[in-house]
């Protein structure tokens, strides 16, 4: 019996590799991918509305959403950091919190400044906790089918930026841009549920009945973590992969930020380039789940799937920057959505695979810092040059020509036949069984909703339920995050800015909106690029405290960030309550649902990956048009503040992220 007034009552449940949770925490990771990259990448919806509020250029507003959703990637290594301190679990609750509280600030602002407080660095935090956490738990749930696990996650992206666009859109029909906001940190509660299936998982051993402790769950004191790992650039491939896609994403996402402003332009009504996102959203679940489904083929290599999709993102580019009437519109969004599922969907499984399983929060966590960084400025140029240029060509042809040039790098690995990518195995030790010993499990005593003698298994049921609800929870966090560009008219009028500040905050859900142009990129920017480059953080707080207690943390950010949000009289507030606050709380939900993926599955991690990955494809296909409803409906401030109310799922359902142990036969 244990001592009142310890923890070593607290033991910890963990999980098979390659189990049914492990499909579990698949489906949640791509739930919660869907749901954050969906509002960050449909940040677009929000653009012309913010835009237009704030009496702001489009170079301006774009910095909004370009900040949010570099910060998904450029927090990396911070979400890394904390992954491998907290755990993802912990890490992806308090990304979730994080996102919730930064859309509910984000409704608060009256001046577009505002929004980079509230909604570009905080949601840009948030974000990246989130989506660091998801891919990671994923490389540690899976063995055998971590490529399509990871491919599924991957599509959450693509399911997200589907979902959450349309609600974007008709939540500002019947809301203001502020309800909106309210109403999207609101639902994206649930990534705090979903993260909490991100238990650290186990592999059982069944010729052995003693227990070892593996050196990525449970640190020794002997020989304790480090916090982030940077030998991981001693890795070629890593490396080139990571300055190929960082070249890359300087244009990947400005096509979809300004996607509405365009067609806009082209004579195309508002509804009709709002539903060029459900075309975008189910294409990139296709491409995503296709990318899982192609890397798991013994014989296919990765790094051709990754470079074959940055060809046809720069070539369905090209194809947009011609386009004169809907047609060409909707062939773009069809050619754009598969690129883009099979770019990311190969990159995550490539830089998590071609390093030692105990650098991967490290690995993923740092790769984002450095393509995080690019992808902010990408949408706010493009709105610089538009502002002076008067037409998009110029910066669509940029764009398409930073993608080609992503793709020629690779040939640094593809001409060294001594630098193949190479899948590395999983550690012996952590094929035996573990068993946790609560005076050395920081997880166990940072964790008091585990319970005793409830042990999770790799590749079970529960994994299943925990891929679940890191789905439903990145669904949130992205489609919230990915679907800015809903909001982004309705601030930019509200707060009287032009659409380059205006642009600054969708740029931190520009990756949340994807819909419109540059107008309020700094505060949705921000928002979403945290998501991604605060991955590092992230990582640390995984590490320490896990996946489940980080969930729930970045759920209550993101409340807290949404709620805010609500409140602010200017777009400087959002800066604080929605781009900082809602993005570290994205964080956390991003990166705990993707490591606890990489815990609960081995031998259908990639399946699962891809599951979770899926979720930003359906956050941002379900979120749009529940943001566009609660516009319509309220004003942008309740419609934050609905949102915030349904940030609290994110924290339920990352309480099912239990800590995964296997025990040996």
């Amino acid at each position: 019996m244990s001592k009142f007034g310890d923890f070593s009552f607290i033991t910890v449940c963990r999980k098979e590799v390659d189990s049914p949770w492990s499909w579990l925490v698949c489906i949640c990771a791509t739930i919660i991918v869907a749901l954050f990259f969906g509002i960050s990448l449909s940040f677009g919806v929000m653009f012309p509305v913010l835009m237009e509020y704030f009496q702001t250029t489009r170079e301006r507003t774009a910095w909004v959403g370009s900040v949010g959703i570099a910060g998904t990637f450029m927090l990396g290594p911070l979400s890394s950091v904390i992954i491998n301190r907290l755990g993802c679990r912990l890490a992806a609750f308090l990304g979730g919190l994080i996102c919730v509280a930064s859309l509910l600030l984000s409704s608060l602002p009256s001046h577009l400044p505002l929004l980079f407080l509230t909604y570009s660095f905080p949601f840009g935090f948030g974000s990246s906790c989130l989506f660091v956490s998801c891919y990671v738990i994923i490389s540690q749930y899976f063995d055998k089918k971590q490529a399509v696990a990871t491919g599924i996650v991957a599509s959450g992206t693509g399911v997200g930026i589907f979902a959450v666009a349309p609600i974007c859109q008709s939540l500002l029909d019947e809301y203001d841009w502020r309800n909106t906001y309210r109403i999207t940190a609101g639902y994206f509660s649930v990534v705090c549920i979903l993260c909490l299936t991100f238990v650290p998982p186990m592999k059982k051993k069944a010729d052995s009945s003693t227990d070892v402790q593996t050196p990525d769950e449970t640190p020794s004191a002997d020989k304790p973590k480090k916090l982030l790992n940077f030998s991981i650039f001693k890795n070629k491939v890593y490396t080139v992969v990571t300055l190929s896609l960082t070249i890359a994403l300087l244009g990947h996402h400005t096509p979809r930020l300004h996607l509405v402003k365009f067609s806009e332009d082209l004579s195309v009504s508002a509804d009709a380039a709002a539903q060029l996102f459900i075309y975008i959203g189910i294409t990139t679940f296709i491409g995503r789940m296709l990318s899982g489904i192609l890397n798991n083929i013994s014989f296919v290599n990765p790094i051709f799937v990754y470079m074959f999709g940055l060809i046809l993102d720069g070539s369905c580019v090209i194809i947009l920057s011609l386009a004169k009437n809907y047609i060409y519109l909707v062939v773009f969004s069809i050619l754009y959505g598969i690129a883009d599922g099979l770019v990311i969907g190969s990159f995550n499984f490539i830089i998590l695979n071609c390093v030692e399983p105990s650098k991967r929060a490290s690995a993923f966590g740092v790769g984002g810092l450095f393509y995080g960084s690019t992808l902010a400025g990408g949408p706010p140029l493009a709105g610089f040059m538009t502002d002076r240029l008067h037409t998009y060509k110029p910066s669509f042809f940029l764009s398409a020509a930073v993608e080609f040039v992503g793709a020629v790098i690779l040939l640094f690995i593809i001409c060294d036949h001594r630098q193949g990518f190479h899948k590395q195995p999983v550690p012996q030790k952590a094929r035996h069984e573990i068993h946790v010993k609560p005076k050395e499990s920081c997880s166990q005593v940072t964790s008091p909703m585990t319970l005793p003698k409830s042990r999770k298994r790799v590749d079970s049921a529960w994994s299943w339920l925990v891929c679940f609800c890191s789905t439903i929870i990145i669904a949130l966090t992205l489609g919230t995050a990915l679907n800015f560009g809903i909001l982004f008219p309705v601030l930019m009028a509200y707060f009287q800015e032009t659409r380059e500040r205006t642009g600054k905050f969708i740029t931190a859900l520009i990756l949340a909106s994807l819909s419109s142009f540059s107008c309020c990129p700094w505060v949705g920017s921000i928002g979403l690029s945290l998501i991604f480059a605060l991955g590092p953080v992230t990582g640390m707080m995984v590490n320490r405290f896990g996946c489940r207690v980080t969930t729930i943390v970045g759920g209550l950010f993101c409340i807290c960030g949404l709620s805010l949000s609500s409140l602010a009289f200017n777009m400087a507030i959002m800066y604080v309550t929605y781009s900082i606050l809602f993005g570290l709380g994205g964080s956390f939900l991003f990166v705990s649902c993707y490591v606890v993926m990489s815990q609960y599955f081995e031998k259908k991690h990639s399946i699962a990956t891809g599951i979770i990955a899926s979720g930003s494809g359906i956050g941002v296909i379900a979120v749009a048009p529940i943001l566009q409803k609660l516009l319509n409906s309220f004003r942008w401030q309740k419609t934050y503040l609905i949102t915030a109310g349904i940030f609290a799922l994110p924290c339920v359902l990352g309480i099912t992220f239990k800590p995964l142990v296997l025990e040996r036969k």
